[in-house]
């Protein structure tokens, strides 16, 4: 499910459908879970991709037995490096803008991951 949010640079506001789609199949397709939400958040030079439901039922029990915790989030972080590195040629072509990733956040509690990005500020808003 895309909840994409429509603010931000009018090239990221056209683009955050697209751009949700991707990374929900990116993120389902490395992983495997099924019952994601995604959401697009930005701001003028910023945004967030940020996917709920993201951890399968066996990543949940690991992370609720929190001796794999640390292994987990590792081995998920890792996954989203290579969503965001595979992301980054595709937004840049998409936006018009060259991105950035900034960082990333797994939080088992919540059930969510997060990618931060950042884009080049264009010549129109300088």
């Amino acid at each position: 499910m895309m909840d994409s949010v429509k603010f931000g640079p009018p090239e990221l506001a056209a683009s955050s459908d697209q751009l949700a789609e991707f990374f929900l199949a990116s993120w389902t397709q490395a992983n495997g879970a099924s019952e994601s939400r995604v959401e697009v958040l930005a701001g003028q030079d910023r945004f967030v991709i940020l996917i709920e439901g993201a951890f399968t039922k066996a990543e949940r029990a690991l992370a609720e037995g929190h001796s794999a915790e640390q292994t987990l989030r590792q081995y998920l972080k890792g996954l989203m490096d290579i969503i965001a590195e595979q992301a980054v040629p595709y937004l840049d072509g998409m936006i018009g803008r060259k991105a950035r990733a900034l960082g990333t956040d797994v939080n088992f509690e919540g059930g969510w991951v997060l990618w931060y990005f950042s884009l080049e500020t264009s010549a129109n808003n300088t």
